[in-house]
């Protein structure tokens, strides 16, 4: 439940806050939420070449941040 609500409020910060989302802030939220919810995951996930940009970007920091979370 915590995961839902502070990835919902990270991506769609206009419900919280009176601002304006733009495409480039949508994007930049986005890579955010998404290394939030890798680590808080408890699977391990295989990156490869195919891997999409987003996930790579921060992969080196997950198991740091699993560390934090645990």
């Amino acid at each position: 439940l915590p995961l839902r609500f502070w990835v919902n409020v990270i991506k769609n910060p206009q419900f919280v806050f009176d601002i304006h989302k733009n495409s480039i802030t949508d994007a930049c939220l986005s890579v955010v939420a998404q290394t939030f919810m890798d680590s808080c995951s408890t699977s391990e996930h295989r990156l490869g070449k195919d891997s999409p940009s987003n996930k790579l970007l921060y992969a080196k920091d997950i198991p740091n941040y699993k560390s934090w979370v645990e």
